[in-house]
């Protein structure tokens, strides 16, 4: 039953891993068919001219913005099962020498190409390499989609060629955003227990990708659920129909009229009600055991924890109720500040009870600390609970650049708040200028 396992991994796949549809590179099969369904051909165009137009923006630089200019490399490399990454290398003209790299990974819709200008921003920003690629079957990434490991191998691929041109693990931070926060954490682990300290830094992702997906899809509140419940109904009502007509059990007359009428009573709230806990029902138990089955799972939060404290970050949307706390002053609050596709109760944040362990013991030695006047270790406290508070960030929204959103305390290196853009720099450069009283000035592609 292995092909059938494959099958429903390739179904789920392609469910998961909606990038893979995106019209970029060759148009063939579902990605064909989903281009014309979804896609004008001046869209398309356009899509396929992101990465000549944007070499062609670097090269105009060179010749009248070299500040800005930076040195772009693309290559196919081939991993141990046959497929082919995309990928791209971005570094600023002094950083041709440099031994530190960052490897990013996006979401379910996302390809690096969405995301070039702040790849280049990262370039001219970071005294670092940067890597980005499209996971087989993106783009013009060849190969299938079957499980997630698929995912996870592809990214441990990106860092196993760095290991193997003599690269220090300690050089190579790994970030994921959404669903590649979940991909490089499981990487990463891997990594960690063959014995490369790589880094990871997760961006607004999930704790649980079934768990996730079902609430995407599911929730009460998601207007998607409608249509999902809506659709499913039609089918099999049709399905349903079309039998009993075909056994002679009702005249197709009669089949046609029964459809009329329950297609027209889906927009009767009380009925509707009951195909939503039906159908629904049903529908959503259907995807539970496809997922499982398929191999699509992702209990991340598990898998993160494992990662020791100093090799990792992560960050969740999620802006405070009150507008101060006792141990760490004033809070930032920008509306929305909250993620609308990765809901709070399905972050991987929520999810990490070993992390609000520590935050409470904190919170009792800080406490104690003041009582007794000890500034010092006060001090050491504060510092400690204001870099696990500050995953929670304020501002922007799910897909939003990190410079849209905000720390939500004051750091206790810079007395204020930082941009995610400064917290994620931080992050992969300790000891550089971007936890500093001074903002600095970054540079921009574009």
């Amino acid at each position: 039953m292995n092909w059938l396992k494959k099958l429903a991994g390739l179904v789920v796949g392609k469910f998961v891993l909606r990038a893979q549809l995106l019209p970029i590179g060759e148009l063939k099969g579902l990605r064909w068919l989903w281009s014309k369904l979804h896609y004008s051909q001046a869209r398309i165009k356009q899509l396929n001219n992101i990465w000549p137009d944007f070499v062609a923006k670097n090269t105009e630089y060179k010749k009248k913005a070299p500040e800005k200019a930076i040195e772009i490399s693309r290559q196919f490399f081939t991993t141990e099962d046959g497929s082919q990454l995309d990928t791209v290398e971005l570094y600023a003209p002094q950083n041709k020498a440099a031994k530190q790299y960052v490897i990013y990974g996006w979401g379910r819709s996302d390809c690096y190409e969405f995301f070039l200008p702040r790849l280049a921003n990262d370039a001219l920003n970071l005294n670092k390499k940067i890597i980005s690629f499209n996971f087989r079957n993106v783009g013009h990434s060849k190969g299938q989609v079957y499980h997630e490991h698929d995912l996870v191998r592809d990214y441990k691929f990106q860092v196993k060629r760095l290991l193997d041109k003599g690269v220090d693990p300690k050089n190579i931070t790994c970030y994921g955003h959404s669903l590649c926060g979940a991909i490089a954490a499981f990487a990463v682990k891997e990594l960690h227990q063959e014995g490369y300290p790589v880094k990871l830094y997760s961006d607004r992702s999930f704790s649980n990708l079934m768990n996730t997906s079902i609430h995407l899809f599911f929730k009460p509140e998601r207007r998607i659920r409608r249509a999902i419940v809506t659709a499913g109904t039609l089918f099999f009502g049709t399905l349903l129909l079309g039998t009993l007509a075909l056994l002679g059990i009702i005249a197709p007359l009669n089949a046609l009229i029964a459809a009329g009428i329950g297609f027209t009573s889906l927009w009767v709230p009380p009925i509707f009600s009951l195909f939503d806990k039906s159908v629904g029902w049903v529908l959503e138990k259907a995807l539970y055991g496809i997922m499982i089955y398929g191999e699509w799972v992702m209990d991340v939060a598990k898998t993160y924890d494992a990662i020791p404290a100093k090799d990792k970050m992560h960050t969740v949307l999620r802006t405070a109720d009150k507008s101060h706390s006792p141990y760490l002053g004033e809070r930032k609050k920008i509306a929305p500040g909250y993620d609308k596709v990765i809901l709070y109760p399905d972050s991987l944040h929520h999810h990490l009870p070993s992390q609000r362990r520590q935050k409470i013991n904190l919170k009792d030695r800080l406490h104690k600390a003041l009582e007794n006047g000890d500034k010092r270790k006060a001090l050491q406290y504060k510092k400690q609970l204001s870099t696990l508070s500050n995953s929670k960030m304020t501002g922007g929204h799910h897909t939003a650049w990190p410079h849209e959103m905000y720390t939500r305390y004051k750091t206790q290196a810079s007395g204020r708040w930082l941009t995610g853009q400064e917290h994620f720099y931080a992050f992969v450069e300790p000891n550089g200028v971007h936890d500093k009283p001074k903002a600095p000035r970054y540079r921009k592609f574009q």
